[in-house]
């Protein structure tokens, strides 16, 4: 008579089959092949004896012994069997859900496969409930979140639940919001803790964490480790140490309102006329900053995106002066955000560099006033060019090489003076870096000066300076300002529309900015 899964019994299910098998059912010719965790068995077994844990199931090992006459534990499974089975399974899953193998490989793989099969999983029991989890979350979010940590949080599920559902329970100390007050408290009074233990027994009160566990967590929020303890990784933006993606892990599905990856993916898969009508969809249902946001994660990590999306941009961020008015827009921001896309690739995948110095060629026959000074002042802080400092952060990043920038920056020039000289170009800016490239060019002559003398008497032209070069969190020099105006006359228009905002009021960032501009609360 074969009994399978005796553990599975509640304890005093146990104490009545045991009951059963030695003294009720003791028949002859008939025999017993009971299957079981042992040390299940033997708590159970001694659960309703007297003394500590430890003396109980001691107690619950001598029954057992005189229950079992032949006892044969399963064979060890080594650390490659256990490495291979557990390998096996995640590429079947990977397999069901069309999912890309390649998440498996690198070294952070090779490091999650280690840790799983030499320090986390014993058992092949061990692997398939886990696996088995795995492959449901896979189904749901596989897309969405990084999938070397959507498994390693199914082995925390399965092996470790006092931790996992820790993590559930307070998830700010582990992923914080930093968007609210609540969650920027939190997660600074947590990191208070220098050392890793203690951070982790901040975060796990009153449960013991096996290295084995610690392993894991800090797999996953690797920021829960000290400075001399953190590894680093070729993590992505999908890992659940991004906020988005730890809460679509835990939801097992999107966040109301999140982009998709499918949906962000199709923006850089379009021709330039279908990916501007998507971003000005975006635009229109005010989605426009969590699509770049998504696409931060997204973007780096395409095979084969198309070049659609650069020139549609640049479109989108084209506003004449009937339709821009002198103020602060958060789209100026916006602007920036596309820009970094580039960097955000480039990181990812320097062999691309031909490739951003020809779309850098694209934009600037294209006369893109907004992406493209980005990029150029990013390559000036990458040389130390211009009375710049040296940014070792962007010297990575420079596509262009310190001759091509300054012919770039030539042909832009020649374009900016005329469009600003002879049209509304000032009112057509997000940003003010184009104009400042003007200097660096050696192209901001008399000119250029009297024209920007001549729109600061008017009060659009005044309010459209302060913003472009002091609006949200820019800076000029007073410096840098003389060489664009005569400051002492730009200081006394500026004092005088401040004293008409006082009394009549205006928009606060306006008000801000020309404060800013002529040192008043700077």
């Amino acid at each position: 008579v074969l009994i399978d899964e005796l553990d599975r019994l509640r304890d005093d299910e146990v104490r009545t089959v045991a009951q059963l098998v030695r003294a009720v059912a003791d028949f002859p010719h008939v025999s017993y092949v009971l299957a079981y965790d042992q040390r299940r068995v033997e708590e159970a077994l001694g659960s309703d004896l007297p003394g500590d844990a430890t003396e109980r199931r001691e107690r619950g090992r001598a029954y057992l012994e005189k229950l079992v006459h032949i006892p044969i534990p399963l064979p060890v499974a080594v650390a490659g069997e256990v490495r291979e089975l557990l390998f096996g399974e995640v590429r079947a899953v990977f397999a069901e859900n069309a999912l890309p193998a390649t998440a498996l490989s690198g070294e952070r793989g090779d490091r999650l496969f280690s840790m799983l099969s030499e320090e986390v999983l014993d058992t092949p029991r061990e692997v398939l409930r886990a696996t088995g989890v795995f492959r449901v979350m896979a189904g749901m979010v596989g897309e969405e979140v990084d999938l070397l940590d959507l498994l390693a949080l199914s082995v925390l599920q399965t092996r470790f639940p006092d931790l996992y559902q820790t993590i559930r329970d307070k998830p700010d100390l582990f992923v914080p919001n930093l968007f609210t007050m609540r969650g920027a408290a939190l997660w600074s009074e947590s990191m208070e803790e220098k050392d890793t233990s203690a951070r982790l027994a901040k975060r796990f009160p009153g449960i013991s964490i096996s290295d084995s566990g610690r392993a894991l967590v800090l797999f996953l929020f690797p920021d829960l480790s000290s400075r001399d303890d953190r590894l680093d990784d070729d993590a992505d933006g999908n890992t659940i140490r991004n906020r988005r993606a730890f809460v679509t892990a835990l939801r097992l599905g999107l966040p109301p309102g999140t982009v998709s990856r499918s949906e962000t993916e199709r923006l850089f898969l379009e021709s330039e006329e279908n990916a501007l009508a998507l971003l000005k969809a975006s635009l229109q249902a005010d989605k426009l900053a969590d699509l770049l946001d998504r696409s931060l994660e997204v973007y780096p990590l395409m095979d084969a995106p198309t070049g659609g999306f650069w020139p549609a941009a640049a479109q989108l961020c084209r506003r004449s002066r009937a339709t821009w008015e002198p103020r602060y827009s958060p789209f100026r921001g916006q602007t920036e955000a596309i820009a970094k896309l580039a960097n955000a690739r480039l990181r990812k995948r320097p062999n691309e560099r031909e490739k951003f110095a020809a779309l850098a060629g694209t934009l600037g026959a294209l006369r893109d006033p907004h992406i493209l000074p980005f990029w150029f002042q990013w390559h000036a802080l990458g040389f130390g060019l211009y009375g710049l400092p040296t940014r070792e952060d962007r010297a990575s990043l420079t596509f262009l090489n310190q001759a091509e920038l300054g012919d770039a920056l030539k042909k832009q020039a020649d374009w900016v003076v005329r469009e600003f000289c002879d049209g509304d170009l000032l009112f057509e800016l997000h940003h003010g870096l184009v104009l400042h490239q003007l200097l660096y060019a050696d192209r901001w002559d008399e000119r250029c000066r009297q024209k920007m003398e001549f729109l600061l008497m008017q009060q659009d032209g005044l309010d459209q300076f302060a913003l472009l070069f002091f609006g949200g969190h820019f800076l000029t020099e007073q410096s840098v300002l003389r060489r664009f105006i005569d400051f002492e006359l730009y200081s006394s228009l500026a004092s005088e529309r401040i004293s008409n905002i006082e009394h009549n009021g205006g928009d606060p960032t306006l008000f801000s900015s020309l404060k800013k501009s002529i040192g008043r609360d700077y």
